[in-house]
C-alpha cells in the first residue's frame, strides 16, 4: 500500500472511531453540563479547532494504525487541551495532547 493509501486508511479509521464513540469528557476543571453545545461554541468563536481537523492532522502525521479510544476537552494553565487516547497494532495505549486552539502538539505519554 502507498504512503498516500496508509495516511488514507488511518484516517478513515480514525473518523469511523469518532463517528462511533465521539464524545467530549469533560474533568470537573473543564466544562460544565452542556458539553457538546459549548464545544460547537468554542469552534464557531474560533477559541478552539473541530476535532475532524486535528484527526486528520493526527492521521497525515501518525503511520501506524490507531484506534481512537477516548477524546477528551480540559482546561489546563488556562488553556483548552485535546486529549485523544489512541491503541496502535500491537495494543499500546498513547495519550496525545494537543492546544485545542492551534492543534499543535503538547506530549505524549504511554498508557500502563
Amino acid at each position: 500500500m502507498s504512503d498516500a493509501g496508509k495516511i488514507d486508511a488511518v484516517m478513515k479509521n480514525l473518523l469511523l472511531q469518532t463517528s462511533l464513540l465521539f464524545g467530549i469528557v469533560v474533568s470537573s476543571n473543564a466544562l460544565a453540563d452542556d458539553d457538546l453545545e459549548q464545544v460547537r461554541e468554542l469552534v464557531k468563536s474560533g477559541e478552539i479547532i473541530p476535532l475532524e481537523q486535528l484527526l486528520k492532522k493526527v492521521a497525515d502525521e501518525k503511520q501506524d494504525k490507531l484506534r481512537l479510544l477516548d477524546v477528551e476537552l480540559e482546561r489546563e494553565k488556562g488553556r483548552l487541551v485535546y486529549e485523544l487516547e489512541l491503541v496502535d497494532e500491537q495494543g499500546v495505549v498513547r495519550e496525545l495532547l494537543f492546544d485545542a486552539k492551534t492543534g499543535a502538539a503538547l506530549g505524549e505519554e504511554e498508557e500502563d
